[in-house]
């Protein structure tokens, strides 16, 4: 444009309006903002774009080139290997989150383009989370996602101290505010194709290629001259239906020809909206229905999976169930020929002569605690004269101590054998310490001692009389601990055959329980997957009859199950049924609605492609005639037909071969019709 024609632009009051009809800024999705966070060397970078155009400007490094030769580009089919933006200049999403990342081993960016939907319905943004990690493999993990809104501004990417959110936290936050985030690339770029564009992924990848095209003609230097210009002929918007109509328009000469134009363009226009808005409300329908079904398809698997975890685990509780009872009643036979001999043992008089002995030694265990009371006792006394018995202990240590030591081996053997006093009494000074045991006895000095040699007399008759009784019963108690101990053994084993019996038990009533949990949760997974399946056939009813006439349009040969599949079944009884039978028959409706709906969805895609092709051949066919009309209206005369075999030829030949008589046509009618 001259500068003299730019300047008219600005004369008036007013600016002038812009070319074309302002309703494709509302009828269609279009480009109103861009952003990029924590990528590069940018921080929080937001780009307003409300005329649907970006233009960046700064100096040179600043990453102009950057950001629109690679990274929103990259957004409409998520290549990696198509970031570079030029030759020289190599790119990759690693090269981009380590500059600008200061050192930091790990770094999450965000990219994303936001669009105003058609009808003011407000606008979405749809971007990429990238996660660097310097030890990572990729370095770069790419997560797609799509939101209502604009990130930063009305979705937070970031946690507290601007930290990246874990990839739980924000699915829950995009998710949390309607967004989707999605499972790996293709499932992105096909929503992008399906929702957007109303076309295939192929078509939208074709599309950023261009893009990456027209900013950068240097990726068109592999390739010879004459497919570069074509290459950019296709990139390059071409002349619009408006400026064809405009032109026709302005060059028509009645208002019967400006009324066939106009009633062939709304003809047009009608049959693209209907074919762009059939096809892709057929699209995104039979998308969602194909999405449920292979959800449905995976809840059964997993269905599938845990009844045969659950039939394991049953057989598996059976098999220990009779296994604990054979052992139990092995167990429990034992019991009873162990409580019989108990009882035998018990009615014994060995068992009851050790019973006597168990009396006796009650009652030597009384007795020494008799004698440790006397000792106790002794030791207050002797420590009260032991500053009398000082002097007398010096020289009676020995004495003492054998006598001691005579009492308390005649006490430990017989409690009654130890004398209530000593057999002797020391008078003299400084006197020996008494040993009782371990316990050490000071008398003190000036203790007199005095021995009675009758009462030494008559202790060792008693502890004669004693040691003949003694021996006379040894043999008696070591025939009741032999006993005893017998008796013993056959106890201990009677208490673990008993421990054994309860312990298999509790086991066998563990397993009984366990399998009815298992069994219940098994029936609960088949009732929550038959109400699923009612579910999406009641989402879905509507679909039933588009599906059922093409699938028989498909397959005129179908069978009564596969022309029902899409239409509600009655299953509530299946519910009743038990899992191993319930399973088969929802995989039986998951196959055929599987196929059924691949069918017809493959008949939809074709309809689609006839319709787009029917509406490019009428718009060729309107162009055409809008062409004979224009040389029409030229006062020139439109080529003579000619069979499509003969070939082109000039017009002055063809009207020479149509005048010229042929020499076999004699006949002077015919010749008068030439």
């Amino acid at each position: 444009m001259a500068l003299a024609d730019a300047l008219t632009l600005f004369e008036g009051e007013d600016l002038l309006e812009p070319a074309g009809h302002p309703e494709r800024f509302t009828t269609r999705w279009r480009l109103v903002g861009a952003g990029l966070s924590n990528v590069w060397r940018y921080g929080d970078l937001h780009l307003d774009a409300p005329s649907g155009r970006l233009l960046l400007r700064g100096p040179n490094g600043t990453g102009k080139t950057t950001a629109l030769e690679a990274l929103w580009p990259y957004l409409l089919d998520l290549n990696p290997h198509r970031l570079a933006a030029g030759k020289a200049r190599p790119t990759s999403l690693a090269l981009l989150m380590r500059e600008g990342a200061g050192g930091a081993r790990r770094r999450c960016g965000y990219l994303w383009l936001t669009l105003a939907a058609p009808g003011g319905e407000g606008e979405y943004s749809h971007g990429v989370r990238l996660l660097y990690s310097e030890s990572g493999s990729p370095a770069v993990r790419v997560t797609p996602f799509t939101v209502p809104g604009v990130p930063l501004r009305d979705v937070p990417l970031y946690g507290s101290g601007r930290g990246f959110l874990p990839a739980e936290r924000f699915t829950d936050t995009i998710t949390g505010a309607g967004g989707t985030v999605f499972t790996d690339e293709a499932a992105y770029v096909a929503h992008l194709a399906t929702r957007i564009w109303a076309a295939g992924e192929r078509e939208l990848s074709e599309l950023a290629n261009r893009i990456r095209a027209v900013r950068n003609p240097t990726l068109l230097g592999d390739v010879s001259p004459r497919a570069a210009a074509d290459a950019l002929r296709e990139a390059l918007p071409g002349v619009s239906d408006d400026v064809v109509s405009a032109t026709a328009e302005a060059l028509a000469e009645s208002e019967a020809t400006r009324g066939a134009f106009q009633r062939d363009r709304d003809a047009a226009a009608a049959l693209d909206r209907f074919a762009e808005a059939w096809a892709g409300h057929v699209v995104e329908v039979v998308t969602a229905a194909h999405t449920a079904a292979r959800k449905a398809v995976d809840n059964a698997g997993t269905a599938s999976k845990a009844q045969a975890r659950v039939d394991r685990d049953l057989r598996t509780a059976r098999e220990t169930h009779d296994t604990a009872s054979a052992e139990s009643e092995k167990l429990q036979r034992r019991a009873r020929d162990l409580d019989a001999t108990i009882r035998a043992l018990e009615e014994s008089e060995p068992y009851q002569a050790a019973g006597r002995l168990t009396d006796l030694a009650d009652r030597v265990e009384a007795e020494k605690n008799t004698a440790s009371i006397a000792l106790l006792a002794f030791r207050e006394a002797v420590e009260a004269s032991g500053d009398r018995a000082a002097a007398l202990r010096d020289t009676a240590t020995d004495l003492s101590s054998d006598l001691e030591d005579l009492c308390a081996r005649a006490g430990g053997i017989d409690i009654r054998a130890r004398p209530d006093h000593p057999p002797l009494a020391w008078r003299a000074r400084p006197r020996a310490a008494y040993l009782v045991g371990d316990v050490s006895i000071d008398p003190g000095p000036g203790t007199a001692v005095d021995v009675d040699s009758q009462d030494v007399d008559d202790l060792v008759a008693s502890w004669n009389a004693r040691a003949a009784h003694h021996r006379a019963r040894a043999g008696e108690a070591l025939l009741a601990l032999t006993d005893r101990r017998e008796t013993n053994d056959a106890e201990r084993e009677a208490r673990d055959a008993a421990a054994a019996a309860r312990e298999a038990r509790l086991r066998a009533e563990e397993e009984q329980r366990r399998l009815a949990r298992e069994a219940n949760a098994a029936r609960t997974a088949v009732r929550h997957l038959i109400e699923a399946v009612d579910a999406w056939y009641a989402d879905h009813s509507e679909l039933a009859p588009i599906v059922d006439v093409a699938h028989r349009d498909a397959h005129p040969e179908a069978t009564d199950d596969e022309r029902g599949a899409w239409r509600r079944p009655d299953l509530g009884t299946l519910a009743e049924d038990e899992p191993a039978q319930a399973i088969p028959e929802i995989e039986r409706i998951e196959g055929l609605v599987r196929t059924v709906g691949e069918s017809a969805a493959a008949v939809l895609r074709h309809r689609h492609r006839a319709a787009r092709d029917d509406g490019t051949r009428l718009r060729a066919e309107r162009d055409q005639v809008r062409a004979d009309a224009q040389t029409l209206r030229d006062g020139k005369l439109l080529p003579i037909p000619r069979p499509d075999w003969a070939g082109a030829v000039a017009e002055s030949t063809a009207f020479a071969d149509a005048v010229e008589w042929h020499p076999t046509a004699t006949d002077p009618t015919v010749r008068a019709l030439v």
